[in-house]
């Protein structure tokens, strides 16, 4: 598979995580204790497909409209 499919792919999952953390209210994302609703643990995978991405501008501008999701996210 080509690595821009696999940074896509992966792109996908993280959009879908996120965007299904944001859809949750702070008590019950602050409710639970794990890495999964750790913004910095988000932030930091989105930042390593757009590293990975080569400059990718498609990629590289998902991933900035993503990280600004994750910016709203609610501290653990």
């Amino acid at each position: 598979m080509p690595a821009f499919l696999l940074l896509d792919k992966e792109m996908v999952h993280v959009e879908q995580m996120v965007r299904r953390l944001a859809g949750l209210d702070a008590t019950d994302q602050l409710s639970r204790s794990t890495a999964v609703v750790n913004k910095a643990y988000w932030r930091r995978r989105v930042e390593e497909v757009a590293d990975r991405s080569k400059g990718d501008l498609a990629l590289v501008e998902r991933a900035a409209t993503l990280l600004r999701v994750v910016d709203k996210l609610p501290e653990p």
